[in-house]
């Protein structure tokens, strides 16, 4: 398996106190584990208000959460296994909003963003990095959207295609 399938491939995990050396939240991700946890900790906007306080708690200690993989199920049944986990750990000690019903299946867009008309109106006439920054998101996600709904890159219609000339 190449290190690129390895990244595609499900993932559930858990977060752990270090205080406590509970488990305080099970998740689903087809991310490499430590990416997770960095976004976990440094993500300006999330959904679960809970999960990021305790964060943040534990942030002002010079702590962080320990994550630990618990599985890698096949895509078709990524969301059942969570389901299990989360159960598993009682979903009453657990920060997590739900129990783990709320994901479209496994693969097929966790990551995906609504965005405004405007930001749809601006793929393709600056660089992917650039947007990202505007619309509060990373280039990946604003790159499969703009793939998504056919728009050519910044890149293949300027014909820059990321080369730059020198300056004399």
């Amino acid at each position: 398996m190449s290190n690129r399938e390895k990244y595609y491939y499900p993932k559930i995990y858990c977060l752990i106190c270090p205080i406590e050396n509970k488990v305080r939240y099970v998740g689903l991700t087809k991310r490499y584990l430590s990416e997770r946890l960095w976004s976990h900790c440094n993500k300006k906007k999330q959904g679960n208000k809970r999960k990021s306080e305790w964060i943040k708690l534990l942030k002002s200690s010079d702590l962080v959460p320990e994550i630990k993989l618990l599985e890698t199920p096949i895509s078709e049944i990524a969301v059942e296994r969570e389901k299990f986990w989360i159960k598993h750990f009682g979903r009453e000690n657990l920060l997590n909003m739900n129990d783990g019903d709320n994901k479209p299946p496994p693969m097929a867009g966790w990551n995906k963003k609504i965005f405004s008309q405007e930001i749809i109106d601006k793929m393709g006439t600056m660089p992917d990095y650039k947007l990202a920054k505007i619309a509060d998101t990373n280039k990946t996600t604003i790159a499969r959207n703009r793939k998504t709904l056919g728009i050519k890159s910044y890149a293949e219609q300027t014909g820059n295609n990321g080369h730059f000339k020198k300056r004399r």
